[in-house]
């Protein structure tokens, strides 16, 4: 008989800030994760209606915009930018039905070309369009059947060629043997180079994937703090260097690792809210992650040490001050208290600037 560990979920405990946590919930539908950062002071209530009634106001403005766009269009030929061009006197609404009935008859000659002949319609379009004629597309089309023979000779002859690498022999009159010795070296150099890059990758990422592997199999409930006044609350389901997958309100969700500035376990998350300084100015203005890693704070590795007191700046506003864990390239793991169980995990490419106090 196969007995299995039953997993229930323990009732949290009532904390300082619980019934503003369902209060806010109550009143503004929110989830529990953005409730209790406004019930902490972490997000100001205001600024994050200001974010709601800004989100709402647009929608309400498209919504009226695409109404309008009804009277102008009733055939609906009218984009949102033609409206704009005409508003703004760009051109006038006779001229645009003139280059639209210039436009209908293209369309029918196209259409007409291409079910004549069989071909494409962007070719179709080129013909019009005068970019060629037909007789040169003809031509061109001959010379396409011919080049294509001679690429499935190839493929015959050396079946693990690909057929698109039989072709650009042809295009570029590459002798076959030459090509397949040319291959050979550069598989041997690119298993070389990807045994080291898997080599370092792993070395920097065993930290944090030793941390996510712990949590997933004690089945953890983890608050994930993302950009833009978001959170979420759910458990490690699996990860791979750019993504965490958890199960959030029993649905599995993906959270590329760019979108989360911090994470900690849920039974710390509102002693880690409360232990946070924030900067308002930058939380209004925030500076987020560039995509291009190059040009995010590198973390000073050299001058890192484990129990090491510090200061950590973030990007939303957040600043935090504790002691190192452990650090590796991508992420930091930091303690509120030398001793402390209460930890979080931060990405490097939230942090701002880092000051080393002790």
């Amino acid at each position: 008989m196969n007995h299995k560990k039953d997993y229930k979920k323990k009732p949290k405990k009532p904390t300082q800030h619980s019934s503003k946590v369902k209060y806010f919930m109550r009143k503004y539908h929110m989830d529990e994760a953005t409730a209790l950062e406004i019930a902490t002071g972490v997000v100001p209530i205001e600024l994050w209606l200001e974010k709601q009634r800004l989100y709402k106001q647009n929608m309400v403005a498209k919504k009226k915009l695409q109404h309008e766009l009804k009277k102008f269009t009733p055939n609906g030929t009218l984009t949102i930018n033609n409206i704009v061009q005409i508003l703004g006197s760009s051109f006038s609404s006779e001229e645009y039905q003139k280059q639209h009935q210039n436009f209908v008859k293209k369309e029918e000659e196209i259409l007409e070309l291409t079910k004549k002949y069989e071909m494409p319609i962007p070719i179709a379009k080129s013909i019009i369009d005068k970019k060629f004629t037909l007789e040169e597309y003809f031509k061109a089309n001959e010379q396409k059947e011919i080049r294509k023979e001679k690429a499935l000779q190839i493929k015959k002859a050396h079946a693990d060629i690909p057929l698109e690498t039989c072709y650009k022999l042809i295009d570029n009159n590459l002798n076959v043997d030459e090509y397949i010795e040319q291959q050979d070296l550069k598989e041997k150099k690119r298993g070389i180079w990807y045994k080291n890059y898997l080599k370092d990758r792993l070395q920097d990422n065993e930290p944090l994937n030793n941390y996510l592997q712990k949590l997933k199999k004690s089945k953890s409930l983890v608050t994930f703090h993302l950009y833009d006044m978001k959170s979420k609350i759910g458990i490690v389901h699996s990860y791979t260097p750019y993504e965490l997958k958890i199960l959030c309100n029993r649905k599995l969700i993906t959270i590329p690792k760019l979108d989360i500035k911090y994470f900690c376990r849920d039974r710390n998350n509102e002693l880690i809210l409360k232990s946070l300084t924030i900067n308002r100015d930058l939380q209004k203005s925030p500076i987020l992650p560039s995509k291009n890693p190059q040009e995010r704070f590198k973390l000073p590795l050299e001058e890192l040490k484990k129990d090491t007191k510090i200061e950590i700046f973030l990007g939303e506003g957040e600043q935090v001050t504790g002691y190192i864990d452990w650090f590796s390239k991508y992420d930091i793991k930091m303690k509120l208290q030398p001793t402390s169980r209460y930890s979080l995990m931060i990405f490097q490419h939230a942090i701002t600037n880092i000051n080393i106090l002790t």
